[in-house]
């Protein structure tokens, strides 16, 4: 999608309860349209399980 959705992509992952990271990233540009970019990447979640003895 263009620049400003890739943004909003991170802002809402950002947002999420969950802590999420993000690695590897590949951005490129569309081969035919050059305002259009694609993202591939890896995402890594977390989240707190509270207390886990037994």
């Amino acid at each position: 999608g263009p620049y400003h959705s890739f943004g909003q992509f991170v802002s809402k992952i950002a947002a999420l309860p969950r802590i999420v990271t993000l690695h590897d990233f590949k951005i490129t540009i569309s081969q035919e349209d050059s305002e259009t970019l694609s993202l591939k990447l890896q995402a890594k979640t977390y989240r707190y399980q509270g207390d886990v003895s037994k």
